[in-house]
C-alpha cells in the first residue's frame, strides 16, 4: 500500500464550488445554469474513477491544504470507504437535478438559481466530508453541509417549511457545537492529535470510561445520522 500526495481530491471538491459560481452567475439563463451541473457532475465522476484503480490496489490518495493548529491541518484522504461515498454522491446529483428540473420548472418556483446553487454546495461539502484526513477538517465539511442544506429544507418559504428549517439547525448545529466539539477538544488536548489512524490515536491504558463518554459524544454530536433522542428533525425537513 502507498501513500500517493494528489491534487485530485481537491478537484474533485472544488468542481461542484466552481460549479455553484456559475449557476449563480447564469441564473438569468436556466438551460445554460443547469448546463453547468451536468458538465460539473461529468467531470467530477471522471476525477473521481481516475482515482479508483490506485485506490483498489490498496493505495491512499493524501493531500494537506494548510495547518489549522500545531499538528492539525485542512487535509484530505482518500480510501476505498471515501471514494465509495463520493461516487454515491456524485452520481446521484445528475438524476436529483433531472427530477428538480421536473419538478421547479413547470411550478415556476421561485429561487431556483439559489436551490441549485446550494444543491452544488452541498455536493461539495458531502465530499469533503468522505474525504477528510481528520476530524476537524470532517467537522467543519459537516457544517458546511448542514448549512448548505438549510436553503434546499426551507425553499418553499411557508410557515412548514422555515419551521422545519429551524428545527433542522438547532438540532445539527446545536448537538455539533454542544457534543462534538467539545469531544474533538478532549481529543486534542489527551493527545495532541485528530487524525483519523489505524488502532486510534489514544495511547494504550486510557480509561475505559472515558473513551466511552467520547464516543457517545461524537455519536450523537453529528446528529445527521438521525439517532435517538436526536432524531425529531427528520420529519420536518421532510417538507423539501
Amino acid at each position: 500500500m502507498d501513500t500517493i500526495h494528489s491534487f485530485t481530491p481537491v478537484w474533485v471538491i472544488l468542481t461542484s464550488s466552481v460549479a455553484a459560481l456559475l449557476i449563480a452567475l447564469l441564473g438569468r439563463w436556466p438551460n445554460l445554469r443547469e448546463s453547468c451541473i451536468f458538465v460539473a457532475a461529468v467531470i467530477k465522476l471522471g476525477l473521481l474513477l481516475s482515482l479508483a484503480p490506485g485506490v483498489l490496489d490498496g493505495d491512499l490518495y493524501e493531500f494537506e491544504v494548510m495547518e489549522l493548529l500545531p499538528n492539525v491541518s485542512l487535509a484530505f484522504r482518500v480510501d476505498a470507504l471515501g471514494l465509495l461515498f463520493a461516487l454515491v454522491s456524485v452520481s446521484l446529483w445528475i438524476p436529483t437535478t433531472i427530477f428538480s428540473m421536473g419538478l421547479l420548472r413547470p411550478l415556476k418556483s421561485h429561487a431556483q438559481t439559489r436551490f441549485f446553487f446550494c444543491f452544488a454546495i452541498a455536493i461539495s461539502s458531502a465530499v469533503g466530508v468522505a474525504f477528510s484526513a481528520n476530524l476537524l477538517t470532517l467537522f467543519l465539511f459537516y457544517e458546511a453541509l448542514s448549512l448548505s442544506t438549510y436553503p434546499l429544507v426551507t425553499h418553499h418559504q411557508d410557515d412548514d417549511a422555515i419551521k422545519g428549517g429551524r428545527k433542522y439547525l438547532t438540532y445539527l448545529l446545536g448537538t455539533s457545537v454542544a457534543l462534538a466539539l467539545p469531544a474533538m477538544i478532549i481529543v486534542y488536548q489527551k493527545t495532541g492529535s485528530l487524525d483519523f489512524a489505524n488502532g486510534g490515536v489514544f495511547a494504550d491504558g486510557t480509561s475505559t470510561t472515558l473513551l466511552v463518554v467520547l464516543l457517545v459524544m461524537f455519536l450523537f454530536g453529528f446528529a445527521k445520522a438521525g439517532l435517538m433522542p436526536f432524531h425529531a428533525w427528520l420529519p420536518g425537513a421532510m417538507v423539501a
